[in-house]
């Protein structure tokens, strides 16, 4: 492997771990507002709950819209980096004349 490609997929392994930690982050907040929900439940004769779902739901479907589309992109760039890793083309032998 080249060092150019080792720098390539070094740099996507970083993004990688950068996205699930938005990832990790979004999940942070779905915990916040289900426990608000269950506490407007307990609390609040449920009052806010549909609000609170509401986010709750456009939370997840947005992270869950996200972390596809990165996981996707990830899935090419590692495509393409393995297409240009020269140590992965065949060996051809030199002909001598």
């Amino acid at each position: 492997m080249s060092k150019a490609n080792r720098l390539e997929l070094a740099r996507i392994a970083d993004e990688a771990l950068q996205q699930i930690d938005h990832g990790v982050e979004h999940l942070s907040w779905l915990e916040a507002l289900l426990g608000a929900i269950q506490l407007d439940a307990e609390h609040n004769q449920g009052r806010r709950v549909a609000h609170l779902a509401t986010i709750a739901e456009y939370v997840l479907m947005d992270t869950s819209n996200l972390l596809d589309c990165q996981a996707e992109q990830l899935k090419t760039q590692l495509q393409t980096a393995e297409r240009h890793d020269p140590s992965q083309d065949p060996v051809q032998e030199e002909t001598v004349h």
